[in-house]
């Protein structure tokens, strides 16, 4: 039915090859058989390699967005007014009007001046600073948001596939089953069961 043949990449490794029938369907569906072998094969190797890199992504997607979180942190403060420069030109204000008193001048209080934080705006790089490191850290929660959606997707595709939890416990059932009498019982019981896809 096969004729043993040499692999192009391992010189020294046979493969067989199967004979091709004359007409579909009459190998008794040896050809099903070997596609969904190579079908399973094919996809066992994408989702591997898709999971790998999908876990490379998320690992660094976090340690990057912890650090630029920590740098974040660091320049943001920057970007509003400092308080104590508010509370400090009230201060001066107060003890100016405290002198006027104790002078006995009453009658020329020091005009009211501006507040820091009334005039204060950051300065341009500050602000471009600001502003990468918030949409970096954006892009990296996005990122790790859609690697978790890729990671769920990879999940689904297997279980549509055959190859999620449920084919596994099938799997251990059938060499349960097959390893004691109950497979037996059940092809006694059940002659058709092959029919069915049960074992």
């Amino acid at each position: 039915m096969t004729t043993p043949a040499p692999d192009i990449r391992n010189p020294g490794v046979k493969f067989e090859v199967p004979v091709i029938p004359n007409e579909f369907g009459q190998d008794g569906g040896e050809f099903i058989r070997r596609y969904d072998a190579l079908a399973d094969e094919i996809d066992d190797d994408m989702v591997k390699g898709l999971k790998e890199q999908l876990d490379g992504l998320l690992i660094f997607a976090g340690l990057f967005a912890g650090v630029n979180s920590a740098f974040l942190a660091l320049t943001l403060p920057l970007m509003s007014p400092n308080p104590a420069g508010d509370t400090n030109a009230l201060l001066r204000e107060n003890n100016a009007i405290l002198l006027q008193l104790a002078l006995g001048r009453n009658d020329s209080l020091p005009s009211a001046q501006a507040l820091p934080s009334e005039t204060f705006s950051p300065t341009g790089k500050v602000l471009t600073v600001n502003v990468l490191f918030s949409v970096s850290l954006t892009l990296a929660l996005i990122s790790s948001f859609m690697a978790v959606l890729g990671r769920q997707w990879l999940v689904y595709y297997r279980k549509r596939s055959g190859g999620g939890p449920d084919r596994q416990r099938w799997e251990q059932l059938k060499r349960f089953l097959e390893q004691s009498d109950a497979a037996l019982v059940v092809s006694r019981r059940f002659p058709g069961k092959n029919s069915w896809s049960m074992i």
